[in-house]
């Protein structure tokens, strides 16, 4: 988190919100292709190779038809790329810029692939070390490349932080790679059945990709298309103080997808309902937590950052607003990744996630500008976890004993309080939440929700 600080007060202070809104949409489209093209056989992926390693304590046959498939996926990208350029000419002008680095793109595409993959299959055989890492050491080599760029020409273009953003992720791959055990390679050859049951059950999953991408970048590309490059780096900088409120609990995924996994496929129900009991009580210590963060985001903004960058702190309030949502999703993707059957379900959540956000962001951005963006990508979070949380309770119902009013009360609380920022002068929106934040120390006992027993149970889990 520190270091995510000291980069966002860097660059809220030397690199200008037009440059770094160019950035973010290299950043976007590198992402995007990246997820659409290469990272969609990773959730499957991890499921079986968890399983060869239950069963043979290797995944050799797995990490084969992983590589297979995404060095064919890449050919294929490379062969479609040049259509990109069919895309209406205005769109076309709004972009034009990212022409000239091309070559940087499809290096930056296959990289972040790769890390990726390798986050994955070091999960599935029990190592977390990549994924617990992984965003640290990306923040401070990016971090580096950016102070070295400062003291050597005092100047920067978007071009510059594409390159620092391609060295970062390529020396975290070689750190993935090397954490790989040899042992982990043993019966590296073609299955047929493998291969097929990793396609078979990631065939939609490209499809459900859109609403990761509408989510995190959609955004971006309407304000770059309504507005211009400078109003996207502001809201993009927003976005990105907004997912560092998100490290604190990213790492949740990582280390509970092994477990829950593990319990289910060992028919260990007791643990599999434990953990689904301890949901509640995360949201509600989030609604706490988060409540009194709210109460110092305008402090933060300022100290971060100066100029056109400081306009950046309504649209920070609204995107707050997703946190707890982004939390439950967390929480519920560990439980709904062990049935594979469910993989394929949650791309209709997804296809409609993207629908939502795609359509909100038309309707709201030429009217609010980046407020509208942000109340876009809150409601789309809003709508994707309640529907993975609704999934879950389908297909792990004899699991689940919590009940509504239990993951209810956090989550609209925590609503209250963005709205109080969002609407009233910041300082009585302080007091109020101060008054709330009391209120609700008092009804999540009344109700047992929330407990010092039940907050060491959860962390006991972790």
């Amino acid at each position: 988190m520190a270091i995510s600080m000291t980069t966002q007060w860097f660059i809220g202070h030397y690199i200008s919100a037009e440059v770094f809104g160019q950035y973010g949409i290299f950043l976007s489209v590198v992402s995007t292709l990246s997820m659409v093209f290469l990272s969609w056989p990773d959730g499957a992926t991890f499921r079986i190779a968890r399983e060869e390693f239950i069963k043979w304590d290797r995944i050799g046959e797995t990490i084969y038809s992983r590589f297979a498939l995404f060095l064919f996926c890449f050919l294929i990208l490379i062969v479609c790329f040049p259509f990109f350029s069919l895309l209406p000419e205005r769109f076309i002008e709004k972009f034009l810029f990212l022409k000239s680095i091309t070559g940087i793109i499809l290096i930056g595409i296959f990289i972040t692939g790769l890390v990726q993959a390798t986050i994955y299959i070091n999960q599935s055989i029990g190592n977390l070390i990549p994924a617990g890492v992984n965003s640290l050491f990306i923040n401070i080599v990016f971090f580096a490349c950016l102070f070295i760029i400062h003291l050597s020409l005092k100047s920067y273009d978007y071009r510059y932080l594409g390159y620092s953003f391609v060295i970062a992720n390529g020396i975290v791959l070689f750190f993935n790679l090397f954490n790989i055990p040899k042992k982990a390679f043993s019966h590296f050859q073609y299955n047929r059945q493998v291969l097929g049951k990793i396609s078979f059950y990631s065939l939609m999953v490209p499809f459900g990709i859109f609403s990761v991408i509408t989510i995190q970048w959609v955004d971006t590309w309407f304000i770059q298309y309504y507005m211009n490059s400078t109003k996207v780096g502001i809201y993009y900088w927003a976005y990105q103080m907004t997912v560092i409120g998100l490290v604190l609990f990213t790492p949740l995924v990582t280390i509970l997808s092994p477990k829950i996994l593990e319990a289910y496929l060992k028919n260990d129900k007791k643990s599999v309902e434990e953990y689904i009991e301890q949901i509640p009580t995360a949201l509600a210590l989030l609604s706490l937590v988060g409540a009194i963060g709210y109460c110092f985001v305008w402090y933060v903004v300022q100290a971060l950052s100066v100029g056109e960058f400081q306009e950046s702190y309504n649209t920070i309030i609204i995107l707050l607003a997703a946190i707890p949502f982004n939390l439950l999703a967390t929480l519920v993707t560990p439980v709904n990744a062990v049935k594979l059957e469910i993989i394929s379900k949650t791309v209709y959540i997804s296809i409609a996630t993207a629908a939502i956000n795609i359509l909100l962001d038309w309707l709201l951005i030429p009217i609010y500008g980046m407020e509208g963006a942000a109340s876009a990508t809150s409601f789309s979070f809003f709508f994707a976890a309640l529907s993975q949380f609704i999934l879950m309770k389908y297909y792990f119902s004899e699991y689940n004993k919590n009940s509504p009013y239990e993951i209810i009360l956090p989550l609209s609380s925590y609503l209250l309080v963005c709205i109080l920022f969002s609407v009233l002068d910041k300082n009585l929106a302080i007091l109020l939440t101060i008054g709330l934040i009391i209120l609700l120390f008092f009804v999540y006992k009344k109700f047992n929700i929330l407990s010092i027993e039940k907050i060491k149970k959860f962390y006991n889990y972790l």
